[in-house]
């Protein structure tokens, strides 16, 4: 059985992990939000907005972890002979926010995979329209020309 002291330093390098990777995710959202620019379509603004939503409240949650596993770690998990409460809370807290944290990023993942099968869709519209335009011969009545009367060779 590891000892308490293992424990504590186990539990706060790991969350000094986790507090830097979501310190690097969060310098990373303000950058590309700050490169983002300006969005034509309100379809991809909408996408956008929700997506830095996600991911911000995804910084949070680890940044939550991050604290409560370095929190975590000091608590004995044996206080006067029995269970420690507050230990137990603690840890269970760390567990529902790593499920949290999951399920905000199958839900971003899944929103990702729609937007960019809603994008592919509409660029093959829009290639499909100017294929028909380009193929299509123009039409100039003031010359006669009617595609719907047919003149023999």
């Amino acid at each position: 059985m590891p000892r308490a002291g293992d424990l504590a330093s186990s539990s706060l390098g790991m969350g000094v992990g986790v507090g830097l990777i979501a310190l690097f995710l969060g310098l990373r959202l303000w950058y590309e939000r700050k490169g983002r620019g300006m969005i034509a379509i309100e379809a991809e603004r909408g996408f956008f907005r929700l997506q830095d939503l996600r991911r911000g409240l995804g910084i949070g949650v680890m940044t939550a972890l991050a604290l409560t596993t370095a929190f975590g770690g000091r608590l004995s998990p044996r206080l006067g002979g029995k269970a420690n409460l507050a230990f137990v809370v603690v840890w269970l807290a760390v567990v529902v926010l790593v499920i949290v944290l999951l399920v905000l990023a199958l839900v971003d993942w899944m929103a990702t995979v729609r937007f960019a099968r809603r994008a592919r869709q509409r660029m093959i519209r829009e290639r499909l329209e100017i294929l028909r335009e380009t193929l299509t011969p123009p039409q100039n009545p003031a010359r006669g020309d009617d595609p719907s009367r047919s003149t023999p060779s």
